[in-house]
Protein backbone atom coordinates (compact mmCIF):
# COMPACT_ATOMS: atom_id res chain seq x y z
CA UNK A 1 0.00 0.00 0.00
CA UNK A 2 1.24 3.00 -1.03
CA UNK A 3 0.88 6.50 0.62
CA UNK A 4 -0.96 7.93 -3.18
CA UNK A 5 -4.10 5.74 -2.31
CA UNK A 6 -4.59 8.09 1.00
CA UNK A 7 -6.97 10.26 -0.68
CA UNK A 8 -10.69 10.09 -1.54
CA UNK A 9 -12.63 8.13 -2.26
CA UNK A 10 -10.86 5.92 0.19
CA UNK A 11 -9.64 8.27 2.83
CA UNK A 12 -10.09 11.90 3.56
CA UNK A 13 -9.50 13.99 6.94
CA UNK A 14 -12.85 15.62 6.77
CA UNK A 15 -14.93 12.01 6.27
CA UNK A 16 -16.69 10.44 8.80
CA UNK A 17 -14.67 7.79 10.15
CA UNK A 18 -16.89 5.22 9.24
CA UNK A 19 -16.23 6.15 5.65
CA UNK A 20 -12.37 6.06 5.88
CA UNK A 21 -12.95 2.92 7.49
CA UNK A 22 -14.64 0.98 4.94
CA UNK A 23 -12.52 2.60 2.25
CA UNK A 24 -8.73 2.56 3.41
CA UNK A 25 -9.40 0.30 6.37
CA UNK A 26 -10.93 -2.42 3.77
CA UNK A 27 -7.92 -1.79 1.97
CA UNK A 28 -4.97 -2.16 4.75
CA UNK A 29 -7.11 -5.01 6.02
CA UNK A 30 -7.55 -6.88 2.74
CA UNK A 31 -3.98 -6.57 2.02
CA UNK A 32 -2.74 -7.44 5.45
CA UNK A 33 -4.92 -10.70 5.19
CA UNK A 34 -3.05 -11.82 1.90
CA UNK A 35 -0.69 -12.93 4.64
CA UNK A 36 -2.85 -15.58 6.05
CA UNK A 37 -4.80 -16.97 3.18
CA UNK A 38 -4.60 -20.10 1.17
CA UNK A 39 -0.69 -18.69 -0.16
CA UNK A 40 0.39 -16.15 2.06
CA UNK A 41 0.14 -19.01 4.95
CA UNK A 42 2.44 -21.11 3.25
CA UNK A 43 5.35 -18.91 4.16
CA UNK A 44 6.92 -17.21 7.43
CA UNK A 45 8.12 -14.18 9.01
CA UNK A 46 11.09 -14.09 7.08
CA UNK A 47 9.20 -15.28 3.53
CA UNK A 48 10.89 -18.68 3.47
CA UNK A 49 8.58 -21.03 2.24
CA UNK A 50 7.88 -23.20 5.53
CA UNK A 51 4.87 -24.51 7.40
CA UNK A 52 4.23 -22.86 10.69
CA UNK A 53 1.07 -23.71 11.11
CA UNK A 54 -0.26 -26.53 13.52
CA UNK A 55 -2.38 -29.22 12.17
CA UNK A 56 -5.18 -27.77 14.13
CA UNK A 57 -4.96 -24.31 12.69
CA UNK A 58 -4.83 -26.06 8.91
CA UNK A 59 -7.88 -27.99 10.10
CA UNK A 60 -9.61 -25.01 11.18
CA UNK A 61 -8.41 -23.02 7.81
CA UNK A 62 -9.48 -25.83 5.52
CA UNK A 63 -12.90 -26.38 6.85
CA UNK A 64 -13.49 -22.52 6.79
CA UNK A 65 -11.93 -22.52 3.09
CA UNK A 66 -14.32 -25.35 1.91
CA UNK A 67 -16.84 -23.02 3.20
CA UNK A 68 -15.85 -20.05 1.30
CA UNK A 69 -15.17 -21.99 -1.65
CA UNK A 70 -19.19 -23.33 -2.08
CA UNK A 71 -20.16 -20.07 -1.26
CA UNK A 72 -18.31 -18.45 -3.68
CA UNK A 73 -18.99 -21.41 -6.61
CA UNK A 74 -22.77 -21.10 -5.68
CA UNK A 75 -23.08 -17.36 -6.76
CA UNK A 76 -23.88 -16.35 -10.36
CA UNK A 77 -23.44 -12.79 -11.91
CA UNK A 78 -27.19 -12.74 -12.75
CA UNK A 79 -26.94 -9.96 -15.62
CA UNK A 80 -24.56 -11.75 -17.21
CA UNK A 81 -25.48 -15.62 -16.07
CA UNK A 82 -21.58 -16.11 -15.17
CA UNK A 83 -20.65 -18.33 -12.18
CA UNK A 84 -17.60 -17.79 -9.86
CA UNK A 85 -14.48 -20.14 -9.16
CA UNK A 86 -14.52 -20.12 -5.42
CA UNK A 87 -11.52 -22.06 -5.95
CA UNK A 88 -9.96 -19.29 -8.26
CA UNK A 89 -10.89 -16.35 -6.01
CA UNK A 90 -10.34 -17.96 -3.17
CA UNK A 91 -7.47 -15.98 -1.78
CA UNK A 92 -9.07 -12.58 -2.92
CA UNK A 93 -12.28 -13.99 -1.68
CA UNK A 94 -10.08 -14.48 2.12
CA UNK A 95 -8.51 -11.02 1.98
CA UNK A 96 -11.83 -9.21 0.88
CA UNK A 97 -13.89 -10.81 4.09
CA UNK A 98 -10.61 -10.28 6.54
CA UNK A 99 -10.40 -6.86 5.41
CA UNK A 100 -14.41 -5.55 5.38
CA UNK A 101 -14.28 -7.64 9.00
CA UNK A 102 -11.54 -6.47 10.69
CA UNK A 103 -12.12 -2.88 9.32
CA UNK A 104 -15.63 -3.00 10.43
CA UNK A 105 -14.08 -4.38 13.90
CA UNK A 106 -11.43 -1.92 14.57
CA UNK A 107 -14.36 0.73 13.25
CA UNK A 108 -16.93 -0.57 16.34
CA UNK A 109 -13.96 -0.19 18.57
CA UNK A 110 -13.47 3.85 17.44
CA UNK A 111 -17.10 3.85 18.09
CA UNK A 112 -17.36 2.66 21.48
CA UNK A 113 -14.65 5.02 22.82
CA UNK A 114 -15.72 7.75 20.87
CA UNK A 115 -19.55 7.54 21.48
CA UNK A 116 -21.65 10.30 19.24
CA UNK A 117 -18.30 11.30 17.50
CA UNK A 118 -19.57 10.52 14.19
CA UNK A 119 -21.25 12.44 12.01
CA UNK A 120 -24.45 10.30 10.51
CA UNK A 121 -24.79 9.45 6.83
CA UNK A 122 -27.18 11.95 4.84
CA UNK A 123 -30.58 9.93 4.39
CA UNK A 124 -29.95 7.33 6.47
CA UNK A 125 -29.87 9.13 10.04
CA UNK A 126 -32.65 6.67 11.20
CA UNK A 127 -29.83 4.46 11.55
CA UNK A 128 -27.05 4.25 13.80
CA UNK A 129 -23.69 2.08 14.58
Amino acid sequence: ITAAILQAPLFSKDAPKYLNYGGIGVAIGHELTHGFDDIGRQFDKNGNRLPWWTNETINAFDGKKKCMIDQYNNYTVAQVDISISGEQTLGENIADNGGLKEAFRAYQNWARINPNMDKKLPGLTKYST
